[in-house]
């Protein structure tokens, strides 16, 4: 194999997408948070910010699970997933940082759903 330094390594590993694009409007509302996770995650990821003309066009291709974004695509598992607070739990879990004892998962969901009540009211 090529020297992880060599241009021709360098250039293929460049190219490779993403393993997470996030499909959102262009402003933060319900697609900051995921970005959020993503980040604190260290996932790179594309962030498609979409103007109504594209959203629509993705919507009437059915890109759109529940026909709302935000959406996660996961293209290392095949996987779409809408809804921002699902897509924050799915991020977390993939990186290590939910809880796997079910009390703390609780509490968590605890903290993530009263976040979620006061953005909402």
């Amino acid at each position: 194999t090529l020297p992880s330094t060599h241009p021709t390594r360098l250039t293929a590993m460049a190219a490779a997408a993403p393993r997470f694009e996030l499909i959102y409007f262009d402003g933060p509302g319900n697609g900051q948070m995921p970005r959020y996770m993503l980040a604190l995650a260290g996932f790179e990821f594309t962030d498609t910010r979409n103007d109504g003309a594209a959203h629509a066009a993705m919507k009437a291709e059915g890109k759109f699970p529940m026909g709302k974004v935000p959406v996660l695509i996961d293209s290392e598992k095949g996987v779409t997933i809408g809804d921002s607070w699902a897509i924050v739990r799915y991020v977390a879990q993939e990186a290590g940082l939910y809880p796997d004892d079910r009390v703390e998962a609780a509490l968590a969901e605890m903290i993530v759903s009263t976040c979620h009540d006061i953005k909402s009211s």
